[in-house]
């Protein structure tokens, strides 16, 4: 983990980093019995109660690998991105690489959307902490009402929040985004029924997009805006 955070290069940011992962590993010992009732609908792939799942886990981190946040952090520099999409920012763990992408790469913004203002409030206190608050605008409330403008056009945007919506999200981005620009989707495996109808769309490349599945974490799919498909009418 030390390895990967040091790409990084911020002493600042690495420290809240080793901080949440160490919090996020003490809270991963709950997991089994907050979701034990939930397990038979997670094996044989069935669609979740959403709104159960937003009580379950308010409290809890729930953030990517430090390996997703490493290929986050030198995809962004890599394409020079300048302006980031967040869906789902929970504590702000995905941000930080996200926003230490855009610092190093000039400046610019990563727009966070954040339902539940208790998290909110704690992944603006980490921002503080790393010293990013300036790059990064975190919008509280649904999604589908925080990110429909994002200020212009899009270089990389993350869907790491509820499957339920997700596609709703994605289309909403998808007239923002510029010909080029790249869309992670984190945990397509781990809710395999809601998550099915993103899925479908993002691998029809009539919708404009070219997408792989990386072995990260319960699959993690990058894909590539071709600047053709679905406009919004």
């Amino acid at each position: 983990m030390a390895d990967i955070h040091s790409l990084l290069q911020d002493p600042k940011i690495e420290a809240v980093l080793e901080r949440a992962y160490k919090e996020w590993k003490a809270q991963r010992r709950q997991l089994l019995w907050r979701f034990l009732p939930l397990l038979p609908r997670l094996l044989f792939k069935r669609k979740m109660d959403w709104q159960d799942m937003y009580s379950r886990t308010k409290d809890m981190y729930l953030p990517l690998e430090a390996e997703q946040g490493g290929l986050l952090y030198v995809t962004a520099r890599a394409i020079g991105a300048r302006r980031v999409a967040e869906y789902g920012t929970s504590f702000g763990v995905s941000t930080l690489y996200l926003a230490a992408a855009v610092r190093d790469n000039g400046g610019g913004t990563v727009i966070g959307t954040e339902i539940l203002p208790e998290k909110a409030e704690i992944a603006r206190a980490n921002f503080a902490e790393a010293g990013v608050s300036d790059l990064i605008d975190l919008r509280i409330g649904d999604a589908r009402e925080t990110l429909k403008d994002c200020g212009g056009s899009l270089d990389l945007v993350l869907l790491d929040g509820w499957k339920d919506i997700e596609l709703e999200v994605l289309r909403l981005l998808q007239p923002q985004l510029r010909p080029g620009s790249l869309v992670f989707t984190d945990n397509i495996f781990t809710f395999e029924a809601d998550n099915r109808a993103q899925r479908d769309y993002m691998g029809d490349p009539r919708n404009g997009f070219r997408a792989v599945v990386l072995p990260l974490k319960d699959g993690m799919e990058a894909a590539v805006y071709t600047g053709t498909g679905y406009e919004e009418q």
